[in-house]
């Protein structure tokens, strides 16, 4: 869990002992404290952040440089700060260890904890564990200077009641035994209901993100996975350019390299320039020596191909953000422990991914098209872990290769965005979990239906609705009032329609009384109700030039063509099943004349089904069903 140098200082500075909570019962933690001391303590939760609580038990402590520990001097040791601070470490993992509150938030409360006692020291209340009183005086005048700076405007509304909230809730976790009922210290931050809007991001935003990131994404993880040796070309952006083994990695028309680096190297043709100056001379050998060991054993994670992993892998996270439609946090905690999963499906023109890990089942429902790209996520994340341990799907990785490897870190979004401007793309859009979370309500909406939106997202109704009130009002009107107007709508075609029944490949007019077509010359089956294909040669059987009726033909065709690829041989499924496929074949062509308009219309529906595989409900549930049984693929 923690790199050679945490672990060499643990050995090298005693009276430090790492509690992971994640990894411990609440009982076992407990026992923890009592054997060594709250003085001892630092926990770390399962985002690998360390809360060293231990040294505020000390009257100094001392930074370690370059981790969130501190060394402390025995002899420097307040009794009275032991005991408010092994309260408030019990209760608090009592809190997490029943769920009142998580591991995320445990972290953001110690991060504010910390802060509030950092101050205190340094403003005459060094002694506010000394008393409950004392510490009442002292959160009085914290909560007063964080409602000073809120009414300054240097502190956003969050902010201000963050500060004042944690360290007013925490005083009873420090004095357990105290009787008197505290209030909270006025002035309050005034309760603020309503909040920020997120903005639907526009479309054209988005496509431009998931775009380049795309072609980041399959580029660089193809030269990582086939040992491609520097210099090399990606397509980004609709060209060409030379990646070379430096930290400003290309030079793209969108964003311009530093004199210091254009000065070195010819990123037209990906070589460096020759030179005079002695300094530059230094830096173009050391270049000359740094291609040359990238280029030794591509398969190696260097310095630089563990940046490009890194570009590859947070890349991949904003696609998959916005395929899944995932808040942040739950991407975050997204395990992955033994790397078998299986693909099974889910809503027409949808996968649901599911694998195991330890006694859950993780899941997560993507486009049928974006399963190649996860899959290809998975060889370039086996790539990059070779050699360490992760237990997540996503991680952090760090721009130095000898730095710790984690979970994935928080604002991983907002991070690979700064980045894309700096080096890439200056006009790069700000796309965050959220944003792409409500754009695919939207898009699941308006292709969709609410319906298959609120199944695909795993959201009520309600919810949906709510986050709808972010975009536009017509189109917020428009999609949602479209739902409700379904049941009406059904109910109107039912009267017009009264004397036929609906049928997966079309309209009957009399159930239960199939008749063979008299002008058949072919040998088909006998057609029967039980059998909604051969339904196509009975007297009873109409097709309408509706959406409805060719959506649910060309769902037909589209099943009978994945019959055909399973198939022994052509000849076999010309057999069986070549009249069926010239029905419907011929069916679509009479429907499509029926006008100009229509048949622009059966286009349309033609590259839903068989491009994007939306289907209609029955000839999606039935192909689903020979998938799940392993009679296809």
């Amino acid at each position: 869990m923690y790199t050679v140098k945490i672990k060499s200082i643990l050995r090298q500075v005693s009276g430090i002992t790492i509690i992971e909570i994640d990894k411990l019962s609440m009982q076992e933690i407990n026992a923890k404290i009592d054997e060594i001391g709250i003085h001892q303590v630092a926990f770390a939760t399962k985002y690998e952040t360390v809360f060293h609580v231990g040294s505020h038990c000390f009257r100094k402590r001392y930074r370690i440089g370059g981790t969130a520990l501190y060394q402390c001097q025995r002899f420097d040791l307040i009794e009275s700060r032991c005991k408010a601070l092994d309260g408030w470490a019990r209760n608090a993992i009592t809190a997490v260890k029943t769920g009142m509150i998580s591991q995320q938030t445990f972290t953001s409360n110690s991060r504010e904890l910390n802060q509030f006692l950092c101050w205190s020291y340094k403003n005459g209340y060094s002694d506010l564990f000394d008393s409950v009183e004392r510490y009442y005086e002292t959160y009085t005048s914290y909560s007063k200077l964080a409602y000073d700076k809120y009414t300054d405007g240097k502190y956003v509304y969050h902010t201000a009641a963050i500060k004042q909230s944690v360290a007013f809730s925490t005083l009873y976790w420090f004095f357990p035994e105290c009787t008197i009922n505290y209030k909270p210290a006025l002035p309050k931050v005034p309760v603020k209901h309503g909040y920020n809007q997120t903005s639907v991001p526009r479309e054209q935003d988005v496509a431009r993100g998931l775009g380049l990131c795309t072609e980041i994404f399959n580029g660089f993880t193809e030269a990582l996975l086939n040992g491609w040796k520097y210099p090399f070309q990606v397509n980004l952006m609709g060209e060409y350019f030379w990646i070379v083994p430096h930290r400003w990695l290309c030079h793209t028309n969108r964003a311009t390299p530093p004199e210091v680096s254009t000065g070195l190297w010819h990123y037209r043709s990906g070589t460096l320039k020759p030179q005079t100056h002695e300094f530059r001379i230094k830096r173009y050998f050391n270049a000359i020596d740094t291609i040359a060991e990238e280029n030794k054993n591509p398969q190696v994670l260097t310095t630089h191909r563990n940046r490009l992993g890194k570009w590859a892998h947070d890349s991949f996270v904003l696609m998959f953000a916005a395929n899944t439609g995932m808040n942040e946090q739950q991407i975050r905690d997204l395990e992955w422990l033994t790397g078998e999963y299986e693909v099974v499906p889910s809503t027409q023109g949808f996968r649901t991914v599911k694998w195991r890990a330890g006694r859950k089942t993780q899941c997560f429902t993507i486009a049928t098209r974006f399963v190649k790209d996860f899959e290809q996520y998975l060889k370039l994340r086996s790539f990059l872990t070779r050699e360490r341990s992760i237990n997540t799907l996503f991680i952090h990785i760090p721009v130095l290769i000898e730095k710790r490897w984690r979970p994935l870190q928080s604002s991983a979004l907002r991070k690979l965005g700064d980045a894309i401007r700096g080096y890439i793309d200056e006009g790069f859009p700000f796309l965050s979990y959220r944003q792409l979370r409500l754009y695919k309500y939207n898009y699941l909406l308006k292709e969709f239906g609410v319906v298959v939106a609120s199944q695909i997202m795993q959201s009520s109704i309600g919810t949906i609705a709510k986050a709808y009130s972010s975009a536009a009002d017509d189109v917020a009107t428009k999609e949602i009032s479209a739902y409700y107007n379904l049941l009406s709508e059904a109910h109107k075609k039912n009267i017009q329609r009264r004397n036929q029944t609906s049928i997966p490949s079309g309209h009957c007019i009399e159930p239960g009384k199939a008749i063979l077509l008299v002008q058949i010359n072919h040998n088909v089956a006998e057609p029967t109700c039980s059998n909604f294909i051969t339904c196509l040669f009975c007297e009873h059987f109409v097709a309408h030039a509706t959406t409805n009726d060719v959506r649910k033909l060309l769902s037909l065709r589209y099943f009978l063509m994945e019959i055909r690829s399973q198939s022994i041989s052509a000849e076999e499924f010309e057999k069986l099943n070549g009249a069926t496929l010239q029905k419907v074949n011929y069916i679509i062509d009479r429907l499509r004349n029926t006008s100009n308009e229509f048949n622009a219309t059966a286009d349309l529906i033609e590259t839903e089904v068989f491009a994007s595989e939306i289907l209609t409900d029955y000839w999606a549930a039935l192909l689903d069903n020979l998938v799940r049984i392993g009679a296809m693929k």
